[in-house]
């Protein structure tokens, strides 16, 4: 039972963050052609649907209200922007970053905004030196991971407050516990003793004849 009471809030947690919506802007490419960009930012957004911890925005509704509001894909950076195309989308996070290239090094810069608080609520950051495709292939699947995966800490903090809750609803089950058995001992003990059988005293007469000569 006491693993019922730490995996469910647990689950009950993973679940409100799988009902949100998220939605991913097209990365700025830097020093690389935006087609590059485009297609890791694509799958960018294939591996953080496969993780399964939000809703995912489709890329075409994305593209038409930027479309709509006269944004070019790539020229909404900045978090002003972010946050009205979040609002259009009624996204509850927006992706936004920017991928660049200095010698063979390729950078990703990524962060998640929350469109409640607006405020930068994780980053991701990557320094991939190699070809271009083995970035495509499994850098963009790291930047995922450090963008929306639970951290381990945060599940460690999360259990630790379940499980003191669930030790100090350990600990008054044991004083009622406690407190019902000495009732019932008491109760017990008072029941016996009014059965013990008490002294019998019986009273009655003695008829005695005397005869004087």
């Amino acid at each position: 039972m006491k693993k019922l009471i730490i995996i469910l809030p647990l689950l009950f947690w993973v679940s409100e963050l799988n009902s949100q919506t998220i939605a991913i802007l097209e990365f700025e490419g830097k020093g690389i052609s935006q087609t590059e960009a485009s297609a890791l930012t694509d799958r960018l957004n294939n591996e953080i649907y496969k993780l399964g911890k939000y809703k995912l925005v489709e890329r075409n509704q994305v593209n038409e209200i930027l479309k709509e509001q006269g944004f070019q894909q790539t020229g909404c950076s900045s978090d002003e922007c972010v946050a009205e195309v979040g609002r259009l989308l009624g996204a509850q996070k927006m992706v936004a970053g920017s991928i660049s290239k200095v010698g063979e090094v390729y950078s990703v810069s990524a962060r998640i905004v929350d469109m409640q608080s607006g405020e930068i609520e994780k980053f991701a950051n990557l320094d991939h030196e190699g070809k271009i495709g083995d970035l495509l292939k499994w850098g963009m699947e790291d930047v995922a991971l450090q963008l929306v995966t639970i951290k381990e800490a945060e599940i460690e903090e999360n259990s630790a407050d379940i499980v003191l809750q669930s030790e100090e609803k350990k600990g008054f089950n044991k004083m009622y516990m406690w407190g019902g058995i000495l009732l019932l001992g008491g109760g017990t003990a008072y029941f016996l003793l009014s059965q013990e059988e008490e002294p019998i005293t019986e009273t009655g007469s003695v008829n005695v004849s005397i005869e004087i000569p």
